[in-house]
């Protein structure tokens, strides 16, 4: 997206409302571009400007782009506080479609953060938020979070139910954000009940959205690591030795911070992956533990839940 029409015009506005508005929009262009820093610089523009005229929607929209460009940099706790700002002003628009917004960005940090009370209370006000403004690419967000509860839970039953209706609403949505993170959660509980072939699946099923091409590279990885826990140490060694590049690759930023967690880790991943196969003896717990650990940060609660 070429933001230089867009810069002219701001330029023209003398509306202080419509120059936050429009800030905001920008701010999310910048940081799906990979333009982080800008992205932030245009976002905390947004906010001071639209704090001081009342202009609620373009904070809320604002301190939204602020929370996920902290998710990518993994400051877990700034984005929290970035997101329940954002509910503090989607709260004085009075407006349902915008309280939908952060409430499961809130709920999803603080899964991340380990406030597993927290996550299921927010989850579930969501939810409520989602059905009553209709917005379905919302609600498939929260239901991420539940499926991943429901499966630290050991309710696989629930994460099941919960995955079914965050497929429904993240494929009629096209929200395939939500998608990346509730099917390697739902993988992860398939794994736990010895159902391989279903959690691979669930892994495919990320090849389905319309921005497929996003998750080719960490569809692939996941697969490598449901085979290893269904016993295909040889085939996945020579897959990992055939194609070393595809944990090495750079992935997307619009992936947000599933794709920096992994990020993260893919230099010691060929090392970890070959602890895999040589782990018989942890159990199929403890090797679910290293698979979460680089399989989705959603899955990190489950590993957590399931050691306690």
């Amino acid at each position: 997206m070429a933001l230089e029409p867009l810069e002219a015009a701001l330029a023209e506005l003398s509306d202080p409302g419509l120059q936050a508005r429009l800030l905001a929009q920008m701010a999310d262009a910048l940081w799906l571009q990979g333009d982080v820093e800008r992205g932030r610089e245009f976002a905390e523009r947004a906010v001071t400007i639209g704090a001081s005229v009342g202009e609620h929607e373009a904070c809320t929209r604002a301190l939204d782009a602020l929370a996920v460009i902290d998710w990518l940099g993994l400051r877990l706790e700034d984005a929290l506080a970035h997101l329940e700002a954002a509910l503090e002003h989607a709260h004085a628009a009075d407006d349902a479609w915008f309280e939908a917004l952060p409430l499961p960005r809130i709920a999803l940090t603080q899964l991340w953060l380990g406030d597993v009370a927290g996550a299921a209370r927010n989850a579930t006000r969501a939810d409520e938020r989602a059905q009553a403004s209709g917005d379905i690419a919302e609600r498939s967000l929260g239901l991420a979070v539940e499926v991943a509860l429901h499966v630290g839970h050991g309710d696989f039953r629930g994460a099941e139910r919960a995955a079914d209706e965050a497929w429904l609403a993240s494929r009629v949505s096209r929200y395939g954000y939500s998608a990346s993170l509730f099917l390697p959660a739902l993988a992860s509980g398939r794994m736990l009940r010895g159902a391989y072939g279903l959690a691979e699946s669930a892994v495919d099923k990320l090849l389905e959205n319309d921005d497929a091409e996003l998750y080719a590279e960490a569809t692939w990885l996941l697969r490598q690591l449901v085979r290893a826990h269904a016993g295909q140490h040889d085939e996945v060694r020579q897959a990992l030795l055939a194609r070393p590049e595809r944990v090495a690759a750079r992935w997307p930023v619009a992936l947000g911070s599933v794709s920096y967690s992994l990020y993260l880790v893919h230099f010691p991943l060929l090392a970890a992956a070959d602890v895999l196969l040589r782990a018989r003896a942890w159990g199929p717990t403890g090797r679910l533990a290293a698979l979460t650990l680089v399989a989705s940060p959603l899955c990190l609660v489950a590993a957590h839940l399931f050691h306690r």
